[in-house]
């Protein structure tokens, strides 16, 4: 597995949850894994006569000297943590909240194209040596990118609301006319959004969609003024 995150897997569908708790379960595991091939191959180390028995000292301070076992367990958990650097560029780039415009402010700030691609691998970007610094930058844009999504997704949920309400009416007295009945439940669903729209109006991260938002906001005001 730790070959297709690596190498295989496309850079942007990586996920810092799962990565981590891959890198944490299978640390865990080969640390458990160490120790019982130990407690057998010390055991077996003093039956002189077992044909199975591996050569090497078990708790030789030079790796190269184990059994092989513990030689193969070795590798593999240097190779599980070649993952711990890699957790904070998949934590900043690896942000389904990153469009386009803000993956060409990223690449200004690094000076070279970092769009992702089809080829684009983990491995390849750790190749890069990012400094740090630019690590830092990148996780300004990252954060902006989580916060406009925030916003955006809140949009889509107030307008679902309004798509699955039911307005009820009855007629009005001897009238022949229509009126809408049972508002309170529909009234407190429009001062709670009416609330929450003017609050993504003033936000910093409203711009990509302030435009969408101003109109929504008009709507709410027009459907208050109509009840």
């Amino acid at each position: 597995q730790e070959q297709v995150l690596m190498f295989g897997c496309h850079f942007e569908k990586l996920k810092l949850k799962e990565v981590e708790s891959f890198v944490d379960e299978t640390s865990k595991e080969l640390t458990k894994i160490m120790r019982a091939y130990k407690t057998k191959l010390k055991a077996q180390a003093v039956e002189a006569n077992n044909p199975y028995r591996f050569p090497g000292i078990v708790d030789d301070a030079e790796p190269n000297n184990w059994p092989a076992p513990l030689k193969l367990v070795e590798q593999v958990a240097k190779s599980i943590s070649q993952f711990k650097p890699a957790l904070p560029i998949i934590a900043v780039m690896c942000n389904e909240a990153l469009k386009n415009r803000h993956w060409e402010e990223i690449s200004d700030i690094a000076g070279m194209d970092l769009q992702p691609n089809a080829g684009t691998t983990l491995e390849k970007i750790m190749a890069l040596n990012l400094d740090p610094s630019l690590l830092q930058q990148f996780d300004v844009v990252s954060n902006a990118a989580t916060k406009e999504m925030g916003l955006e997704n809140l949009l889509r949920r107030m307008k679902k609301e309004w798509d699955e309400m039911m307005f009820s009416t009855q007629l009005y007295k001897d009238s022949g006319l229509k009126i809408l009945t049972g508002l309170d439940e529909i009234q407190v669903l429009l001062d709670d959004h009416i609330l929450k729209s003017l609050s993504m109006r003033g936000s910093a991260f409203v711009k990509p969609i302030a435009e969408e938002v101003g109109a929504w906001c008009e709507t709410l005001e027009r459907a208050n003024q109509t009840l």
